[in-house]
């Protein structure tokens, strides 16, 4: 999916299935993909044979680059930019993950994603070159950010890892 400069507005959260997608913006805060509902981003479930690389592959099952994200809500539990759920299974290459030149960021104070990043079972991910805007108080006041950057987690773990 090819997103030309410009803005582009969505009122809800964009699933992918499973499927190998790159979703490819013009340029950093060039393409500005804006989500203006009460969950937003993109939601990719890596999973089933289509998602599984081949061994000769040496491609990423889920590519976003070159774009910014920008959410125009609170940071609900489903306001998640980037949402991975690979489906790692013994024996089978893993699903594999690119994030590059992506700016992640909140309309105002009020307005922020509740992760960044959200990577669900996919050991083998790539994040370069990103900008992820804001930080979270949690002493009541909320300022311009995030729950979590990059939340890491698997089926295997009682619990992720927020960075």
């Amino acid at each position: 999916m090819y997103f030309p400069e410009g803005n582009w507005v969505v009122s809800t959260a964009l699933t992918i299935p499973s499927k190998s997608v790159r979703i490819i913006g013009a340029g950093i805060d060039v393409c500005k993909i804006k989500f203006t509902g009460t969950t937003g981003g993109f939601i990719f479930n890596l999973s089933g044979d289509n998602a599984v690389q081949s061994a000769t592959d040496a491609g990423h099952e889920a590519t976003v680059s070159d774009l910014t994200l920008h959410t125009t809500n609170a940071g609900g539990v489903n306001n998640i930019a980037l949402k991975f759920n690979g489906a790692f299974s013994a024996g089978l290459v893993d699903p594999s993950v690119a994030v590059d030149r992506v700016h992640f960021q909140g309309q105002t104070t009020t307005a922020y994603w509740y992760y960044h990043i959200y990577l669900k079972d996919c050991p083998h991910s790539k994040i370069t070159n990103c900008l992820l805007d804001g930080q979270y108080v949690s002493s009541g006041a909320q300022a311009q950010g995030t729950e979590a950057g990059i939340y890491v987690t698997s089926t295997a773990s009682s619990n992720g890892v927020p960075y």
